[in-house]
């Protein structure tokens, strides 16, 4: 899996297609620049639901839906060969094949099987990046709202200006208000909570393993079994450092000094530069993470702890 995140992730950086990391993969980097360990065994791991629903895991990455057309007129069924660079010394060239959805362009949920824009195989093993695109669908009732055709709403300024970080020991692209979109996806909770309860089956050996937990003295997730006891229910990930891409650099971009002005493609929407408050410079600002105080109790409305006993328990489980 780590070799499949770092080939596509430099794939596209020399292509000139910016992706940032989305979904489960995001939430793995948020916790230690890693994807989740429940995703990326060596060996064939899903989840009890997936594996009797027929479901696949796979690497989550958003796009533009510009890039989306790039990918689709340029690159629909190209076969890249490459060695990622975290790869061994010895290791073989693989293929990769980008495979575009022939609906792209239609922007709808619909009966819910047609949702994936692209995809991104390693046809060695068959595993692969889902990649998704963002849209204004509502540009009237919705500004500066994109949305893709799962129903995950995002708005820019969530979104833009993207941060540059390390993701599996490469240079990836995560969205600049990262926490809110993950508190909006998974809850507040899965920014700290240290327990990961969802069972798993290792499909070669037909035999359940146990949860995973945080390790905060090995950064990383480990199988409950090899954890010391008792648990923390509650910690704080290692996040990467991050630094905010400033707006000139951004694809889409367009320099108001500039005569030239780009002609528009030939699309159903696009999203619309971003508007940020922050300026654009070419000063590279460097967030250490985590900075909030994400496990101060307070009062309100969606805290985290709100009851006692939450409180009592933040550190170490009875």
């Amino acid at each position: 899996m780590s070799g499949l995140i770092v080939a596509f992730l430099e794939i596209m950086e020399t292509e000139g297609i910016v992706a940032w990391l989305a979904h489960g993969t995001l939430m793995g980097w948020y916790w230690n620049g890693h994807a989740l360990p429940w995703y990326s065994s060596s060996f064939v791991v899903l989840s009890l639901p997936q594996a009797y629903s027929g479901r696949d895991w796979d690497v989550d990455m958003q796009i533009d839906v510009t890039s989306l057309q790039t990918l689709a007129e340029e690159y629909n069924s190209t076969v890249w060969t490459a060695v990622p660079a975290n790869a061994g010394p010895d290791t073989q060239p693989r293929d990769y094949l980008l495979d575009v959805n022939p609906y792209w362009m239609e922007r709808v949920h619909g009966d819910g099987l047609n949702f994936i824009d692209a995809r991104f195989i390693d046809t060695t093993n068959g595993l692969y990046v889902d990649i998704t695109a963002l849209t204004e669908l509502d540009p009237t009732n919705l500004p500066n709202v994109v949305s893709c055709k799962n129903y995950h709403n995002y708005n820019l300024n969530d979104l833009y200006p993207l941060r540059e970080t390390l993701f599996e020991g490469t240079l990836a692209k995560v969205p600049y208000n990262y926490k809110t979109i993950l508190a909006e996806e998974y809850g507040q909770r899965s920014l700290i909570l240290a327990d990961f309860n969802g069972y798993i089956v290792h499909l070669s050996e037909l035999a359940l393993t146990s949860s995973y937990v945080w390790s905060r003295d090995k950064s990383q997730w480990v199988p409950k079994r090899e954890a010391k006891s008792p648990y923390r229910i509650n910690s704080l990930p290692s996040t990467p450092s991050t630094r905010v891409i400033p707006e000139d650099e951004l694809p889409y971009y367009e320099d108001p000094a500039s005569p030239v002005i780009p002609e528009e493609p030939e699309v159903l929407s696009h999203l619309p530069p971003p508007h940020h408050s922050q300026s654009s410079s070419s000063n590279i600002e460097i967030e250490q993470l985590p900075s909030d105080k994400i496990d101060t109790p307070t009062s309100g409305k969606g805290n985290i702890l709100t009851t006692l006993k939450d409180y009592l328990t933040l550190f170490w489980r009875n």
